[in-house]
């Protein structure tokens, strides 16, 4: 299957392109979820365990397929923003987890949807249907966002998730690719 053309988004930041991960995004890709995961308690990462070339084996291999794809936001030659679809298996295998991140300068200038926009382009070449998230409930700004993207909350996990500093509980969020209920 081949890769689909990057997507390119103007706004007050500059040009911004959305295409999938290739090896050389590695480094970058790291970096960005380093940067993140030290903004406060509303990221579901403590640390990054994955090395640079372990990473960019990845990118070569799997950036996009019918199991995963990584998608990323390219401003300036500079990673900053990453998406990662994972598809489920059996009988949920219509539907994919999401993990995304965006650097806080460009927060609000459109990379994010353009990064939502790339996993439900996956989701339609690869036949998944639903794309699901979890984010914790006290990141408001996140929670408005996946709304105006069309996710809905459907659950909420009572300290699902376990961190160095303790539990956080999730909401469960979803969204159907093309279709606003599924049908």
């Amino acid at each position: 299957m081949s890769l689909p053309s990057p997507r390119v988004i103007e706004s007050d930041a500059g040009r911004i392109e959305i295409r999938p991960a290739r090896p050389s995004d590695a480094r970058g890709w790291i970096d960005l979820l380093v940067e993140v995961s030290r903004e406060d308690r509303y990221i579901l990462l403590e640390s990054v365990n994955t090395t640079r070339r372990e990473l960019g084996r990845i990118f070569r291999f799997g950036a996009w397929s019918d199991q995963t794809a990584a998608v990323v936001a390219v401003a300036a030659g500079k990673v900053i923003g990453q998406l990662t679809t994972t598809r489920n298996r059996n009988i949920y295998a219509h539907t994919a987890e999401i993990g995304m991140s965006v650097q806080s300068a460009y927060r609000g200038k459109g990379v994010g949807a353009g990064l939502i926009e790339g996993a439900r382009d996956w989701s339609r070449v690869f036949g998944v249907e639903k794309l699901v998230l979890n984010v914790v409930p006290q990141n408001a700004r996140a929670i408005r966002f996946y709304e105006k993207m069309g996710f809905i909350p459907e659950g909420h996990r009572s300290r699902h998730a376990k961190l160095s500093y303790g539990y956080e509980d999730l909401i469960e969020m979803s969204m159907w690719v093309d279709t606003q209920d599924g049908a």
